[in-house]
């Protein structure tokens, strides 16, 4: 079985609970700082957002850059 863990998306949630923090606080990272890029999971008024395993990395980067 292959996995390609790096195309592999992620909800909001499912990153602050990877990321140990809030689902408040990160998105207010995405909002109020702009810390990640706005990568959206399909069509639609307002679809749910998505994050790759780089957009992880990117916002585990500035976490621990704050010490959060």
């Amino acid at each position: 079985m292959d996995f390609q863990l790096e195309g592999w998306p992620v909800s909001s949630r499912v990153a602050a609970e990877i990321l140990d923090v809030p689902v408040e606080t990160f998105k207010n990272w995405r909002k109020k700082y702009g810390l990640l890029p706005n990568n959206w999971a399909g069509k639609g008024r307002a679809p749910e957002m998505h994050f790759l395993l780089r957009d992880l990395l990117e916002a585990r980067v500035a976490q621990k850059l704050i010490g959060i």
